[in-house]
């Protein structure tokens, strides 16, 4: 609220007092893989019916990546409340190679005749990405004019999860 008045120390604010500074940054990106993936499935386990499968997935993908951060700085005279506010956002887009790499177990437990209980686990390592949190860093440059954003696409991901489900064949 208030009047816009820049940034002022303790002898430019009508208070008397230091403006009070906060900085609020966000980042944000997209990552766009298209690629070629080659599975491998054997199974390791057969009971019964019961069956247990390893698979393995491999891929190499064209990543194409925009982000975006921005900083807003906020002086704001903690007895007039008069404030001003400055931002900047850059950007960046990219295209690079990203690589996946995931393993695996698959069950399919016969219930009946036509049913089957299906369950797994699957882990992935995703590297070549890029990551917001890591974005920050990819701001460059020796003054607060001069500065630059190259986009960092140099994050890696490990993801994994189980799923259940059921089969009517």
């Amino acid at each position: 609220g208030g009047v816009s008045n820049g940034f002022e120390d303790e002898v430019g604010n009508p208070s008397g007092f230091a403006d009070t500074m906060q900085l609020i940054d966000s980042a944000s990106t997209r990552n766009n893989l298209n690629g070629v993936q080659l599975i491998f499935q054997e199974e390791i386990m057969y009971w019964r019916g019961w069956t247990i499968d390893g698979i393995v997935k491999t891929g190499l993908y064209n990543n194409s990546i925009t982000g975006t951060v921005s900083e807003r700085y906020i002086g704001t005279d903690p007895i007039t409340g008069e404030s001003s506010t400055y931002g900047r956002t850059f950007f960046d887009r990219k295209t690079s190679l990203a690589f996946a790499v995931s393993v695996g177990l698959k069950s399919s437990f016969p219930l009946s005749d036509h049913w089957s209980l299906l369950s797994g686990y699957e882990m992935t390592f995703l590297d070549g990405v890029a990551l917001a949190p890591e974005q920050y860093g990819a701001i460059s440059g020796t003054t607060f004019v001069n500065r630059r954003y190259d986009i960092n696409d140099n994050g890696q991901i490990i993801a994994h999860g189980a799923n259940v489900g059921l089969q009517f064949a």
